[in-house]
């Protein structure tokens, strides 16, 4: 069932018009980085231009190794493969159905916030998935497209596609399943809190022994490029520590926000993907914040803004933003 609410502007033709040329600057911005030195970007081309290959190149270690090696991804490769002679047409055409996705749906949330809302997306941690981190970026659009715009049926199917995208999704998936099973047990939620981080801390631990087990990709390379500072997991716990001050109904509110925030804290010392992870729901954690009360919503905006261009700064002069190899 689609949902409405998530795309409450697009009652009023003018916001939805402003919304759509706003994305679209977004999309045109993401889509001018061009250079084959931009991280992961000559990996994309090979991808794209080998893609009859490389489609089914899991398939004879079986079908599981299959699956959690983002066949999906590969299928789309193969059809832009067939769609575009030059793979670097097809990489934009990546970034700029992605970008402008993501963008319109996140700036459609509530009006109230625009500006607020353009700062989220502007956001290093958010932005680099259009730039450098395609896959990841293409599984983000799917993902809110089916968690923000949908119910039920649709927005369950919607969402199990995205880690046949990018497997960071796995995860997000088992929150969720953990989120359902836990929600039939009658506790209050400081304890179901706990054992959310005790379920995670230990799928954390187990995590990279199965994915090495069934020959996922991400063992050797991709996810130990991702931002994980002490001054991140600082400001995040910060932040973590804002939300649950709120109490009960916040969090069953936003709790799979809660969730993946817990499991970026929690996994944060022994999992080395956990920041690239966290960085696939991190846009849910900062919509959480427009539900705060006013006084903690006034804490928030400070500690963001200060977490803004702390993250901007060093990028600043910097060829590619930094996503030039520099800075990831």
């Amino acid at each position: 069932m689609y949902h409405a609410q998530a795309y409450r502007l697009c009652a009023s033709p003018a916001k939805s018009i402003a919304i759509a040329l706003v994305s679209l600057a977004f999309a045109l911005f993401a889509i001018s980085f061009e250079a084959l030195e931009i991280t992961d970007r000559s990996r994309y081309v090979v991808h794209i231009a080998a893609a009859d290959v490389i489609v089914f190149r899991y398939l004879p270690e079986g079908v599981l190794t299959y699956l959690v090696n983002e066949p999906l991804w590969k299928l789309l490769n193969y059809a832009l493969n067939l769609a575009f002679d030059n793979p670097l047409d097809a990489i934009k055409c990546y970034v700029f159905v992605a970008s402008f996705v993501s963008a319109y749906i996140v700036l459609s949330h509530d009006s109230r916030y625009f500006l607020l809302l353009l700062a989220f997306i502007l956001l290093p941690q958010f932005l680099k998935n259009y730039i450098a981190h395609l896959r990841q970026g293409v599984a983000i659009s799917v993902f809110l497209i089916g968690w923000l715009g949908f119910t039920g049926r649709w927005r369950i199917f919607i969402i199990m596609l995205t880690p046949f995208i990018h497997s960071s999704f796995f995860f997000l998936l088992v929150i969720l399943g953990i989120q359902k099973a836990l929600s039939y047990i009658s506790i209050t939620i400081a304890p179901r809190m706990i054992l959310y981080a005790i379920i995670i801390g230990a799928m954390s631990l187990a995590s990279l022994v199965l994915a090495e087990a069934l020959g996922a990709r991400q063992t050797s390379y991709e996810y130990f490029g991702a931002d994980i500072s002490g001054k991140g997991f600082v400001f995040w716990l910060a932040i973590f520590s804002l939300f649950a001050s709120q109490g009960g109904a916040f969090i069953q509110k936003h709790l799979l926000a809660m969730s993946v925030l817990l499991f970026y804290l929690v996994s944060y010392t022994f999992l080395p993907v956990a920041a690239r992870i966290f960085e696939s729901g991190i846009i849910l954690v900062l919509l959480a914040s427009l539900s705060l009360s006013p006084g903690r919503f006034l804490l928030f905006l400070p500690a963001f803004f200060l977490f803004f261009f702390m993250q901007w700064l060093p990028r600043i002069g910097v060829e590619g933003l930094g996503w030039m190899g520099t800075l990831g």
